[in-house]
């Protein structure tokens, strides 16, 4: 007998989110249960749905996407979360799967991909793309790219500076002290041989 896996969405855009629900509820095995637009909101919305699968874009306001795999992991287990982006595969996979997440999908990618890996994260299993594997292979051997070193927050931090948002506005977001913000931009820095904030920046973009 077949089974209907139970899709949580988490984006802050709303027609990113309706085509989503429209493209997967097409699915006979799968089901759209609700639609969250920040971090914050996710937590009840687990417990009101109880989904199987979290489909979670990870540049929503109200926290980090990889302390929210990680807290899902702990608090949640039976969720499967599968990550669906506009930021660069490369650059997050590698978090995002050690964090606990079990696929990784753009956002540009073909429809028939996004359901192939929705499918196959509700049973369990993995689902990434040819470069998204090649990336974790790289960062096996130790290959990444020079963001590689940062931490996870120091990397939502250079990732936040370089859409051009201030310490204050980041604090905010990432529900921190603007203190404990720039010293996150004083490590990353350090880490990566900036001068100014410019150079993240451009770094960034």
């Amino acid at each position: 007998m077949s089974t209907t896996s139970k899709i949580l969405i988490a984006d802050d855009h709303p027609l990113v989110a309706s085509a989503l629900a429209n493209l997967l509820g097409r699915e006979a095995d799968l089901a759209v249960v609700g639609h969250v637009r920040s971090f914050h909101e996710i937590w009840d919305a687990l417990e009101e749905h109880r989904p199987d699968v979290l489909i979670l874009d990870i540049s929503m306001p109200g926290g980090s996407a990889v302390d929210a795999i990680r807290r899902i992991d702990r608090r949640h287990s039976h969720v499967r979360v599968l990550v669906l982006s506009g930021l660069p595969e490369e650059e997050y996979v590698v978090r995002m799967i050690d964090a606990g997440a079990l696929g990784f999908v753009q956002k540009d990618s073909e429809p028939a991909t996004l359901i192939e890996a929705t499918r196959r994260v509700a049973a369990g299993k993995t689902f990434l793309s040819t470069g998204g594997a090649a990336a974790l292979a790289r960062a096996a051997r130790g290959q990444g790219p020079d963001h590689a070193a940062l931490s996870d927050r120091e990397l939502e931090v250079l990732r936040l500076l370089g859409e051009g948002k201030p310490v204050g506005a980041i604090a905010k977001e990432l529900h921190l002290s603007p203190k404990t913000v720039s010293t996150y931009r004083t490590r990353l820095m350090e880490k990566m041989d900036f001068g100014t904030t410019a150079e993240i920046i451009r770094y960034a973009v």
